[in-house]
């Protein structure tokens, strides 16, 4: 593996690093935005003055077994919390939760007498306080390559950066989600459960360990909800899981399904009160969710449905988004608000 000694030297290096991708980081067009619009090439001369805390900017004191001496002072930019100064192309995927749309960083070393940066290195953090040393790369050298380039999307293409919409993995909204699926099918209460239940309400994504009760555990190691095997899983899926096992999250993730009506009886009745108890479309749909031990926090989440007993339907595996498990939750609250009669 590169490491921060051996500075990349082409963009291909860049690629090889794993630095920015998968989707939704952030990194590459960060590093995109900081070669074309913070300073002038080929002198790197400073458009944004760190300093002063432009875009983000802050002065970084503990760099001892990151990044080699010198006695300039490194400044970091890349914390999309900290700021709403950078591009909508470089924040647009943040979904406001600790997660891999605000895991990199720009960090540089700074000359304010020459207003130049000296070195530029890329990193990403290895948990919240943290950076990973072993992800952190001196791109000093490529910077003329990346502003060569005139087209961010081609830059995008080039290092392999795909987001949802070049993927087979798609967005289904709120309309399809309540049309698409006949009245036998358990998809729609499934669904509605675990956005009420297991998804606060200023969507952290963070499990609520107190509000549940027994199909999804704080540890998902409940007997209704079990890790996929590799052959259970679509091929948008498998591209996933891929990411995630070339250590390129915060730790490892591991896929979940929910819904198997034969596997578990806790689920609520109005999730199973239609089920035949035979193999049929009453048993076919279910719910895969990413899990992050480290952070306690669910990542994506997908609805499927059974093609045969064993495998998923490519064709009809979807995507969950934030703002839908935002507006199935707000029906929900809806609804248990009309309940209520007046004393």
């Amino acid at each position: 593996m590169m490491t921060m000694e051996r500075p990349l030297m082409l963009l291909s290096h860049l690629k090889e690093s794993g630095f920015g991708v998968p989707h939704p980081r952030h990194g590459l067009n960060l590093l995109w935005w900081f070669v074309h619009e913070c300073m002038d090439m080929p002198a790197k001369e400073a458009r944004c003055n760190p300093a002063n805390g432009d875009f983000g900017f802050y002065r970084l004191h503990n760099v001892i077994g990151l990044l080699p001496y010198t006695i300039l002072p490194f400044y970091e930019v890349g914390n999309v919390y900290s700021t709403d100064s950078l591009p909508d192309y470089v924040t647009e995927h943040f979904t406001g939760r600790p997660d891999l749309s605000n895991f990199d960083r720009i960090i540089v070393s700074y000359n304010p007498r020459s207003n130049r940066f000296a070195e530029v290195y890329v990193t990403r953090h290895i948990d919240r306080s943290h950076f990973d040393r072993d992800h952190t790369f001196e791109v000093s050298y490529i910077l003329s390559e990346i502003y060569e380039m005139n087209n961010r999307e081609d830059f995008l293409r080039e290092m392999n950066y795909l987001t949802p919409d070049q993927t087979r993995v798609r967005q289904i909204n709120t309309e399809e989600m309540f049309t698409s699926s006949a009245q036998s099918l358990h998809s729609p209460p499934i669904m509605s459960q675990m956005s009420h239940e297991e998804v606060t309400d200023e969507m952290s994504d963070q499990i609520q360990n107190d509000n549940i009760q027994g199909h999804f555990t704080a540890s998902p190691q409940s007997q209704s909800l079990r890790p996929l095997q590799t052959d259970y899983i679509t091929p948008a899926a498998i591209l996933a899981v891929s990411f995630v096992f070339a250590g390129l999250c915060f730790c490892i993730r591991k896929y979940y399904e929910v819904g198997n009506l034969n596997y578990t009886a806790s689920l609520p009745d109005y999730v199973t009160g239609n089920y035949t108890g035979h193999s049929d479309d009453s048993n076919c749909d279910r719910i895969i969710a990413s899990y992050d031990s480290g952070w306690d926090m669910f990542g994506e989440i997908y609805v499927t449905r059974h093609s045969d007993q064993r495998n998923f339907d490519q064709n009809h595996t979807y995507r969950i988004s934030t703002d839908l498990l935002k507006a199935i939750s707000l029906q929900n609250n809806l609804t248990a608000e009309s309940e209520i009669t007046p004393d």
